[in-house]
């Protein structure tokens, strides 16, 4: 989705405002070198005397990441001179949707790009897993449509071909998909 808000911007300019579950608590996140930060995660882990494996590091450096990314990707827009702020939320959360976008009006398009994939067969899976797969892009995208009401331009979403062939273990993903692919070809009046 920021390769996409780029190009966006790149040929159209305008204002952007980008959306997801990670807090932008970092000051100067675009600057952060993620090396440093994980030599500092490895050394902390170690300190604590627990066996420290790559995941560990990994896990403990994500929501760095995910910060650098989302300020690096709000410098981009900006230098591409389009208007750009970041919101987070869960659009999974239909009431924190709606207070955060209910009050947009004249939205020209709205790009759905939340997803999160959990390979597992079926019997390995957490009803729990299963459905936060499942609601995240299709409650999210209702979620998204409701906040954003009958004056939206456009709503793309991105779906993915598991959801008419499937992969193993992704039978969650796959219905994902699907279901929102489905809801896309509604909104346009295509027969399913």
């Amino acid at each position: 989705t920021a390769r996409i808000a780029k190009h966006l911007a790149e040929r159209f300019g305008g204002e952007f405002i980008l959306t997801g579950r990670t807090p932008l608590t970092l000051e100067n996140a675009a600057k952060l070198d993620l090396r440093a930060e994980r030599a500092r995660i490895k050394a902390e882990l170690k300190a604590s005397g627990e066996r420290v494996t790559p995941t560990m590091i990994a896990k403990v450096l994500k929501p760095f990441e995910a910060q650098k990314e989302i300020a690096e990707t709000l410098a981009s827009l900006k230098a591409l001179g389009a208007e750009a702020s970041y919101l987070a939320f869960d659009v999974c959360d239909d009431l924190a949707t709606a207070r955060h976008l209910g009050g947009l009006s004249g939205i020209d398009v709205c790009i759905h790009g939340a997803g999160l994939e959990d390979s597992h067969l079926l019997a390995q899976k957490s009803p729990q897993v299963f459905e936060r797969v499942l609601t995240v892009k299709v409650d999210g995208a209702h979620n998204l449509l409701s906040a954003l009401g009958k004056d939206l331009g456009l709503f793309v979403a991105f779906t993915s071909v598991s959801g008419r062939f499937g992969n193993a273990g992704q039978v969650d993903y796959a219905a994902a998909n699907d279901a929102l692919a489905r809801l896309c070809g509604a909104l346009n009046g295509e027969a399913q």
